[in-house]
């Protein structure tokens, strides 16, 4: 009983510290735990800059090219305040839901530019957009995969791209982030009033920049060649697309038209009356040039570029153990001393009043391991009443 009348006081003080007990209405006041206000997290705001890679990386998967200041800045803007995604894969994934990546990738993927290169069948199709973004065919794997989602209809050709683009293999990782390297310096070289509306109006300035992205090595990682030479590309074009006293005559491409990378040096080619030959070359900055004929002693070179592939078996330059010079090719063979190998590597022309030639050389050597070293070697011939030279190349594969 009197463990009862325990339990009946303490309900009755509880109801009466809840004013649901006693004659009157209770004073006392239930204090309840403070909650925390709810701050939602600050909306990110991005700069318009901060879509120029994406931008960059939509322009390569449907054109080939890289963008020019006035494309860049017009969709960086664009998509900046249509608030798209920015990471490639995100924005493959928002075109099924999102109408304003979708207008863009669309008006991209629908240009006259983009279907020049994007024809024939989905199997045509698909080999091109591999070509164009990892510079190799698709797997039989891949093939069959991204095949049969075009085929049936799951995935449409203007969606493609951009799919694969964001779902690239870790093994096309390293080339596509030097295509992005080499697409970003082309388009910042193109840095004058007169450049941008020459980028922007010339009907072959896609093709300039189609020509270095094809040809873009995946190593070394962030090649030090690649701002080099896209900058040596724009200004070539540049320099082909000005009225000279001596225009190009016919058959002629303007523009760098191929290139070969090797580890010292960049082989730039033109297409001159039709026909494709090496115009120029890049050595890397930290390269190191051969001054004396005995730092190319013993050395073999046989792989010549005329047409930016490698020609082996065509001519061929051997040095002997004191830098003394063999040239093989074309029926002919031509023997240089080593003193005149060290003039022509220093500006002295070697003469040749027979075929009445000038020929100087340089070349490039980047040091490897074990005190080795990887040389690209390049002739350069000026023939009496010609205008121009005739520049050759060698390099060991």
């Amino acid at each position: 009983m009197k463990r009862d009348r325990i339990l009946g006081v303490f309900i009755l003080s509880l109801l009466a510290a809840c004013g649901g007990g006693g004659n009157g209405a209770s004073t006392a006041q239930v204090n309840l735990p403070s909650v925390p206000e709810i701050v939602p997290p600050p909306a990110v705001i991005h700069a318009d800059s901060d879509y120029y890679d994406q931008v960059q990386q939509i322009h390569l998967a449907y054109l080939g090219a890289a963008a020019d200041p006035a494309a860049l800045n017009f969709w960086a803007t664009r998509n900046n305040a249509a608030k798209l995604a920015i990471k490639i894969s995100d924005l493959a994934i928002a075109y099924n839901t999102d109408a304003n990546a979708r207008t863009y990738i669309d008006a991209l993927a629908n240009s006259q530019s983009s279907q020049e290169i994007y024809r024939g069948n989905n199997d045509v199709f698909l080999t091109t957009v591999y070509k164009t973004l990892f510079s190799r065919a698709p797997s039989a794997m891949e093939k069959t995969q991204w095949l049969n989602q075009l085929d049936s209809g799951k995935l449409s050709r203007q969606q493609a791209p951009v799919m694969i683009l964001g779902n690239a293999p870790s093994g096309d990782v390293a080339l596509l982030k030097n295509k992005l390297l080499a697409a970003r310096e082309f388009s910042a070289a193109i840095n004058t009033t007169e450049l941008k509306a020459l980028f922007t109006s010339a009907p072959d300035a896609l093709a300039v920049s189609r020509a270095l992205l094809s040809a873009i090595p995946a190593l070394p990682a962030d090649n030090p060649l690649l701002a080099p030479v896209a900058r040596a590309a724009v200004k070539r074009f540049e320099a082909d697309a000005q009225p000279t006293a001596f225009p190009l005559p016919g058959g002629s491409v303007r523009g760098f038209t191929g290139y070969l990378f090797r580890r010292p040096a960049a082989i730039m080619c033109a297409t001159v009356q039709g026909k494709q030959r090496v115009d120029d070359f890049q050595p890397l900055e930290n390269g190191l040039r051969y001054l004396k004929a005995e730092e190319l002693a013993s050395q073999e070179f046989n792989a010549h570029h005329t047409d930016c592939s490698d020609s082996n078996g065509t001519r061929r330059i051997s040095f002997d153990g004191a830098g003394n010079a063999t040239l093989t090719g074309n029926g002919a063979t031509l023997r240089y001393t080593a003193a005149q190998v060290s003039g022509a590597l220093n500006g002295l022309p070697i003469e040749d009043p027979v075929n009445k030639t000038k020929t100087t050389l340089l070349a490039y050597a980047l040091p490897l391991a074990y005190g080795s070293a990887s040389v690209v070697l390049v002739e350069k011939v000026v023939v009496a009443g010609s205008p121009g030279e005739s520049i050759s190349a060698w390099s060991q594969p």
